[in-house]
């Protein structure tokens, strides 16, 4: 017996759903990173940069933080950027690629 379309739409709808926990369960809406730069100016380019990308990526705004501290090899910034969804996240690092 042939199916109707509607009923291979819900084997089809069945099939793709998540079996459990989802993988995108908004638990780590957070991305911490940091890089080491010839110049503190290079630095601020750096997270004007990484700013950017992750206001690009936003449906609602971010959380975002940085320092740039002077080390002996030049200077440590480091931020940290708090999206609203998970999915957001995995946006931002496809972005920066």
């Amino acid at each position: 017996m042939s199916k109707t379309m509607q009923q291979k739409a819900a084997d089809a709808y069945n099939m793709c759903k998540l079996k459990g926990d989802s993988m995108l369960d908004n638990a780590d809406r957070q991305i911490a990173f940091e890089a080491v730069y010839e110049s503190e100016e290079i630095a601020q380019q750096a997270v004007e940069f990484f700013t950017q990308k992750a206001k690009s990526v936003e449906s609602e705004p971010c959380e975002i933080q940085s320092e740039i501290t002077q080390i002996a090899d030049g200077f440590l910034m480091k931020m940290w950027i708090t999206f609203s969804c998970q999915a957001e996240v995995i946006l931002f690092q496809m972005a920066v690629r």
